[in-house]
């Protein structure tokens, strides 16, 4: 029985109840974006994580597709089999978040004891994972991610590809000199 006991404080005192939880995407995934995160457009979305610096997507879209550091905003153009798309991206955290059971229990344990504890801000804690999401229309602003467009696999292999390219590189002004040489 005692041994019983001092299992389950242990557990009390070591849980964290995970109540949201960032999700694992191994590759890639197509979702809409609004449904991904609040804040993002209701249109359907390639994401993927992202374990890089903040920022470094915007580095590497720079020297890909040579903006020469101008603001990188909504609408960049892209050619992919010779059509004409313009794709938004976004960088996006979602939060893994937990309850942390002991310092409730220390609390309450404490509450009309000399000794109080005061540990509400230990209560919870957060881990965030960053994600991007790119969004792509062609010139009459269509969705370019929905089943119903026929050219959706190609956009879809030219945004593998330029994930890939993104996560494999570390030096971006090496990506701008192999682009400009093409």
């Amino acid at each position: 029985m005692k041994s019983l006991l001092i299992l389950f404080s242990l557990l009390i005192f070591s849980a964290c109840v995970p109540y949201k939880i960032a999700p694992k995407i191994d590759d890639y995934k197509i979702t809409n974006a609004k449904s991904f995160k609040k804040g993002l457009p209701e249109q359907t979305a390639f994401i993927f994580s992202d374990p890089k610096k903040a920022y470094e997507f915007y580095d590497y879209i720079d020297a890909r597709f040579g903006f020469k550091n101008q603001q990188l905003g909504k609408y960049l153009p892209a050619k992919i089999n010779d059509k004409s798309y313009y794709f938004t991206f976004y960088e996006v955290e979602r939060k893994t978040k937990t309850l942390n059971i002991a310092p409730i229990v220390a609390d309450v344990a404490t509450n009309d004891k000399i000794y109080q504890t005061n540990l509400q801000d230990y209560y919870t804690s957060r881990k965030g994972k960053w994600y991007i999401a790119i969004t792509i229309s062609d010139d009459k602003n269509s969705d370019c991610l929905l089943n119903s467009i026929k050219e959706k696999e190609n956009i879809i292999q030219f945004l593998k590809k330029m994930k890939n390219d993104y996560l494999n590189t570390a030096n971006y002004t090496e990506t701008r000199m192999r682009f400009t040489s093409n």
